[in-house]
């Protein structure tokens, strides 16, 4: 394939992704303070997720928990989560209050290596799914 060719295999696999039911995001960054630095890591930055979601036609019309705009069938689990932002509770704070809740009504959080042997949170997340 030609250079053209490629980007438009490129294009086709991005929307493809962003059309499954299942997105696999990684979220280095939780600090919206630290937009730069990802970029320039690489990787992505919590409040670079709503823009990048409405790019490729994600609704977010209905903001009401359980009644998101986002096709509820849909998920997406975010993960490689920096251990800078530990313990636990503070990942899923910063979460909720940088996150629309119609992004975290379809979301769901890789959190298992931040789950010590003496963590309190193990039962925590084992009794709220």
């Amino acid at each position: 394939l030609d250079l053209q060719g490629n980007l438009a295999m490129s294009l086709k696999y991005l929307q493809q992704g962003f059309t499954s039911p299942l997105i696999l995001c990684e979220l280095t960054f939780l600090d919206p303070n630290d937009a730069e630095l990802a970029k320039q890591r690489g990787n992505m930055n919590i409040k670079d997720i709503h823009q990048i979601l409405q790019s490729h036609d994600f609704d977010f019309g209905d903001t009401t928990v359980g009644n998101g705009g986002c096709d509820e069938r849909r998920k997406i689990i975010f993960y490689h989560i920096s251990t800078r932002h530990a313990p636990l509770k503070r990942i899923m704070e910063c979460m909720c209050q940088e996150l629309g809740t119609s992004v975290l009504d379809i979301s769901e959080v890789a959190v298992s290596s931040f789950l010590f042997p003496n963590s309190t949170y193990k039962e925590e997340v084992q009794q709220n799914g």
